[in-house]
């Protein structure tokens, strides 16, 4: 194949010919390239300079131009991977021409290759959807996760039917598609992390043209994978085409904590439109904190609604603690409840607890985590 020298970032490289007169030219050439991706790519390079893994897999390498910038401008211990003998062939010359030695270079299916190995950071970079290597991935990645999606069509609402199949959602084809599409992509790698009791931290995730591009971080145990599950939810409007207006689900609520530790309940009311960005909401608080409660790095609880049916509902964050302890007292004091659960510190989570086998009347709720601990009446109508 005629080879040409190309430049990203402080990395020379060759790629294939590609007939510039061709409404993609990329797609005509015999190993992949795409130069409208290099902003893909700096990204990752970017950050990889900051968080430092020790070491990366360009999964599906291509000319391996994204695993040698990162190799080269970071100085990572990098494999590059392709199924492709052409690509392969190609990257090696590459490796060969960049003088740099710590660079592996295989060729085998990705599925396989991350079902036997561990990598620190696993990128996944395909043509189109990531959808059938996420599994594997999230298995062999250690502390990173880096995926990049270009069936934004999907994604983002414009082909309802194929975004069911790939991603299980059924996403709104709205006027903020791009977003959209990239709460799609990162609410369905989440759900394939989570059966693995993984949790995901979005490190820098964005949205460029005919990309999604997400750059995760991996933190294992029920509790981290909790706190990830909590965080998934639904948008709080749509857009109703016969009044042309937004249309809020006032039953959609959101918990935040202030700086005095108090909890408070946020309805969304009114959105003008991405045009000036104008939101209207309510809020009300749901926690009183005590004197002598306050000042406990963040720790609080609140029942809401309360009066309760069949489930509780309860908001806490449990301080510097991981584990939080909640008794409910019937009022001759007597624990017709405990359980433990294992919670993120310093940080709000929603317990939902069945009180459905309780008879009506009223109880006391008791919340320790560590040395703190809060009471709060409730009243249960079954």
């Amino acid at each position: 194949m005629e080879l040409l020298e190309a430049v990203e970032g402080r990395t020379r490289f060759f790629i294939p010919g590609q007939d510039e007169d061709s409404a993609f030219p990329p797609g005509t050439a015999p190993v992949f390239y795409n130069r409208r991706m290099e902003l893909n790519r700096d990204a990752t390079v970017l950050l990889l300079q900051v968080i430092r893994p020790e070491d990366y897999i360009d999964t599906m390498g291509a000319t391996g131009v994204r695993g040698l910038r990162v190799a080269h401008e970071c100085g990572i211990k990098v494999t590059i991977n392709d199924r492709d003998p052409r690509a392969v062939d190609l990257i090696s010359k590459n490796v060969a021409y960049s003088g740099i030695n710590d660079v592996t270079v295989t060729k085998s299916d990705v599925n396989v290759l991350l079902s036997g190995h561990r990598f620190d950071a696993v990128d996944l970079d395909p043509f189109g959807t990531p959808a059938p290597f996420i599994d594997s991935a999230i298995r062999s990645a250690r502390r990173f996760l880096m995926v990049t999606a270009t069936d934004t069509a999907p994604l983002c609402g414009a082909h309802k039917k194929a975004g069911m199949r790939r991603y299980f959602s059924q996403p709104l084809n709205n006027e903020y598609h791009s977003e959209t599409g990239l709460r799609t992509l990162l609410g369905f790698v989440v759900r394939e992390a989570l059966k693995y009791d993984i949790g995901l931290i979005p490190q820098f995730c964005f949205a460029h043209e005919h990309f999604v591009r997400l750059h995760l971080q991996i933190r294992r145990g029920a509790a981290a994978a909790e706190r990830t599950r909590s965080s998934i939810g639904y948008d709080w409007k749509t857009f109703s085409m016969s009044t042309f207006t937004y249309v809020m689900d006032d039953s959609v609520a959101y918990f935040v904590q202030d700086r005095t530790g108090e909890i408070h309940k946020l309805v969304f009311t009114q959105f003008a439109g991405t045009s000036t960005g104008r939101i209207i909401f309510k809020t009300e608080l749901i926690s009183l904190t005590a004197v002598k409660e306050a000042a406990k790095y963040g720790f609080n609880a609140a029942v809401y609604p309360n009066p309760v049916n069949d489930v509780m509902n309860l908001v806490i964050n449990p301080g510097k603690s991981k584990l939080a302890v909640i008794s409910i007292l019937d009022m001759s004091g007597r624990a017709v409840l405990n359980k433990k659960y294992d919670l993120q510190a310093e940080d709000l989570s929603t317990l939902q607890i069945p009180v459905s086998e309780l008879p009506s009347g009223v109880y006391m709720v008791k919340i320790q985590a560590g040395k703190n601990v809060i009471s709060r009446k409730i009243i249960i109508n079954n």
